[in-house]
């Protein structure tokens, strides 16, 4: 989650979607970030201030539990609201990826997190189609946010609500603009792609029955990202570039 008052432009941390990319990648900045949440218990997941200026109980309560690089359009939108800023006036942006590969890496990231050993990411395997299948049947969470959850937008019309959605499969082409829009300095040489899963490729990794409920729940990605089951996750111009500025 990067918010820029001066520029007002949101970009939202959509989970399993390339937002640690686009963080470190505006890190290079050298301007100071314009606003700060202030937390509780050394956790992101529970804001109590903003700007020094103490939050609601209520408010609290809508961001609690989601940490802060991962608040929805809802909470966002709670949030301007209570701060007095123009939501509608800001240009929010959403990066989205193909929900089947975003599942097998979403999955892979539990192996991570709910490992009871520590076994070192890298070294998992991708275990078989049916234990996927277990997962997303078990987790109907599934701590990834279908788009129409996540940004609030509930007609399908985007560009009116102010959002502009980013796919991860075009990010050589469209990260530098971003960088533009965020500020006047030189672009960095050198980038870095950012991968903490390194899963396999999802194809494959799929029984018919989590194929087709990835499908159902994951309807308005695969719409508005053009997405296929079978598409190619990283084409290759997308590994070059990731090659060249890694």
């Amino acid at each position: 989650m990067i918010v820029s008052h001066s520029r007002r432009i949101i970009i939202f941390g959509n989970r399993k979607c390339g937002s640690t990319t686009v963080h470190r990648y505006l890190e290079h900045r050298n301007e100071m970030p314009e606003s700060m949440f202030d937390f509780r218990n050394d956790s992101t997941a529970h804001a109590t201030h903003y700007d020094g200026r103490p939050l609601p109980e209520s408010l609290r309560r809508l961001l609690a539990g989601t940490h802060a690089q991962h608040w929805t359009g809802q909470q966002m939108h709670a949030l301007f609201d209570h701060l007095g800023l123009p939501w509608d006036d800001y240009r929010k942006i959403v990066t989205i990826r193909n929900p089947w590969d975003r599942m097998v890496s979403t999955f892979m990231w539990m192996l991570k997190v709910e490992n009871p050993h520590g076994v070192d990411l890298d070294q998992l395997d991708f275990t078989t189609p049916e234990e996927l299948e277990a997962f997303l049947f078990t987790n109907r969470k599934i701590y990834s946010d279908p788009l129409p959850w996540f940004s609030g937008v509930v007609d399908g019309d985007y560009t009116a609500h102010g959002f502009e959605l980013i796919r991860l499969e075009d990010f050589p082409e469209r990260l530098p603009d971003l960088w533009a829009d965020m500020t006047d300095e030189p672009m960095p040489e050198k980038v870095g792609f950012y991968n903490r899963t390194r899963h396999p490729s999802y194809v494959g990794c799929y029984t018919d029955r989590a194929r087709d409920w990835v499908a159902d729940a994951f309807a308005e990605d695969i719409r508005v990202g053009d997405y296929e089951y079978g598409m190619t996750p990283a084409p290759a111009g997308m590994r070059t570039w990731i090659a060249e500025n890694t």
